[in-house]
Order: C-alpha cells, then structure tokens, then sequence
C-alpha cells in the first residue's frame, strides 16, 4: 500500500545518504505529478544528492539514519522542529505518511529504506516496521555480496594482467 519508495546507498566517507534512478519507485500514474514537480523547480527525485541544498535539508535525517534510528510519522508535524528540511522536501513531493528504516551490513549502515504515503496518511505497526527492517537487510546483504563479487573479479583480473605482464617481460 506504499506510493513510494526510496533506497538512499550510504556514503560514509562524506556522512551522507545518495539515490539514484534505479532506486527509486513511484506508481506509474504519478509521472505526471513527478514531471509537473521538477518544472517547478523542485529538485528532481533522481538527482536529490546532486544538491547541496538538499543535503542541508536532509541532514537530520542523515544524522538519524547513521545512527541507525528509524524514522517515522503518520503526520509530518509530528517530526520536530530541527527536521523542518526533511518536512519541506516531503512535502514538496506530497508525502504525508513516511517510514524510513535505515539497513546494515556487518554492523555498519550501508543504506536506508523509504516507504512513504502520499495519498494518505498511515500509521506504521512494529509487525510491518519489523518486516520491512528483515527486507531491507536481506537486499542490502545482497547489494554487499554483489559489490564483494565485483571487487574479487576486479582483483582477478588485475592479478591475471600482471601475471601476463610479467611473464612477457
């Protein structure tokens, strides 16, 4: 029953959370509402890290989220006042209701999970707050498998060119 989703990807060496395109969900019929947004000048919901400014708004959230605090609200008011950027942005964006899980990896944050309501508002029961936690784990250790994957062939071939280096000279 979710309008929207984000995967914020944790960069650590500069204590901020990134998106991109292929992380973020919104249902189809709201391509309209989400083009009409960004020809106002709202920022574009697939370059939101490219802005500084969006990243003094969210920096209560950043903070929150890095030290793996959840962070939900069936109203936005019930946020406090130092989350004023987070409020402005969501609701730019309309969002009413939002949960944001933030995911771990071998005990460091390595993302954070979005689910938020648009068209309503929602309270977050610990039941669903607990499986969508276990959701998130289990992609981000998928994302974490993947990228080792990655590095060790990268390492490989690495290793395999210098051999070939070596034995050519």
């Amino acid at each position: 029953e979710a309008d929207r989703c984000i995967i914020y990807l944790a960069d650590m060496k500069n204590r901020v959370f990134t998106v991109g395109l292929s992380f973020v969900w919104w249902p189809d019929r709201d391509d309209e509402f989400v083009k009409g947004l960004s020809e106002k000048g709202v920022e574009n919901p697939v370059d939101l890290d490219g802005h500084a400014k969006f990243r003094q708004r969210f920096q209560y959230a950043f903070d929150k989220w890095f030290e793996g605090e959840i962070l939900q609200c069936t109203h936005l008011d019930e946020l406090p006042d130092d989350a004023e950027g987070v409020k402005e942005v969501y609701r730019k964006y309309g969002i009413k209701s939002f949960l944001s899980l933030p995911v771990s990896v071998g005990g460091h944050v390595v993302s954070t999970l979005v689910i938020a309501n648009a068209r309503s508002h929602r309270a977050w029961t610990s039941d669903l707050v607990n499986r969508l936690r276990l959701f998130g784990e289990v992609f981000a250790n998928a994302l974490a498998r993947k990228q080792s994957d990655e590095e060790l062939r990268d390492a490989f071939s690495e290793i395999r060119k210098l051999k070939e280096r070596i034995e050519a000279d």
